[in-house]
Formats: C-alpha cells, structure tokens, sequence
C-alpha cells in the first residue's frame, strides 16, 4: 500500500506557472468594483492543474482593495497599483489604473457666441478623465435663465433676446458656456 501511495504522489503535477486571465492594464473610471481575473495554475508543459488556490495581493490599499470574497477589485481613489494572485513563488499580475472624471467639456459654440430666438444651436458635452473623453458618461443640462434660453439634451433654443449661462454637469464637475441670444434675423 505505501508503494502506491508513493506512485500517487510522485506523478502529481508541479505547478510551473500562475497565468490571469483578461487584460494586463484595467483601467477605471469611477470608484466602483471590476471581477477579479480569473487565475490558472498550470504544470510546465502548459496544462492547468485544476483545485489550485491562489492567494490575491493589492500593491497600494489606497488606490484599490479586493472585496472581502476576493471575487472583484474595488477602485477607491485615482491612481495606479498592482493585483497579484500567488502560489507559493509563482505569480502573475495585473495592473489597475483608477482614472476618475475631472472635467467636463462643453463645445458646438464659442463663448459669448449669438444666438438667435427660436434658432436651436446644438451643444455638445463631454466628461472627460486626463484630458481624455469618457464614453458612456453622460452630462445634464441647465439654462440659467429660461425666459432667455432653454436647453433641452445639449440643444439651446434663444426665446427673447439677453445673456443666459448653458451649464453641463456630471456628478460634482460642470462648465458652462455664456451665449447671447439675439432676434431673429429678418426673413428675405
């Protein structure tokens, strides 16, 4: 009986390597939780061994943590930091770049451009993250004062003639865009 127990445990695979799955560079743009790659062990011909366990490691707790399960990476403040699984010796990693919103960008007019009552001029908002456009994240609108100008999805409508302030917001940023509206110019 000792024999075979000892074959057994003679042709158990090594592990040679811990490989995660996905990406090498994740990167975030709000504080909220991502999954967890997922790990494999696998033998030095390439094989996954399965029932393996691996142990997970965040680099800097500030920038992200692993849920209490481990089953997903929580972003908690701008920056970069890596996420390891380890087996003994063995590891692979990757990297977690949390990027939050930090502006938004109004653009479809100028400063102090004209607008003529009852003449939409469409505006354009974008949230941006370094200098980079965010898709997905979308801006509200406000007139600041409706009885000059209204806006309705990025889409300014002049009603009497004055100065009104268009402002974009998303979360806590926001721009704005001061327009004239101006009458109408006379049909030819």
């Amino acid at each position: 009986m000792f024999i075979i127990i000892q074959a057994l445990v003679a042709c158990a695979p090594t592990p040679a390597k811990v490989e995660l799955s996905g990406e090498e560079r994740i990167t975030v743009h709000e504080l909220s939780e991502v999954a967890t790659p997922s790990a494999k062990v696998l033998d030095a011909e390439g094989a996954e061994i399965p029932d393996q366990k691996v142990e997970w490691a965040v680099a800097d707790a500030n920038i992200a943590k692993l849920s209490d399960d481990g089953s997903k990476i929580v972003a908690l403040a701008d920056g970069e930091t890596t996420v390891s699984a380890k087996l003994g010796e063995l590891s692979d990693s990757v990297t977690i770049v949390v990027s939050l919103p930090d502006a938004v960008e109004i653009g479809g007019a100028p400063a102090d451009s004209n607008v003529a009552i009852g003449t939409p001029v469409a505006l354009t908002g974008a949230v941006k993250a370094d200098g980079t456009a965010l898709e997905g994240k979308a801006v509200t609108w406000e007139s600041s004062d409706a009885a000059i100008a209204t806006v309705d999805a990025g889409n300014v409508t002049g009603v009497a003639a004055g100065s009104v302030t268009i402002t974009a917001k998303h979360e806590a940023l926001s721009a704005t865009v001061t327009l004239n509206v101006v009458a109408a110019p006379p049909a030819p």
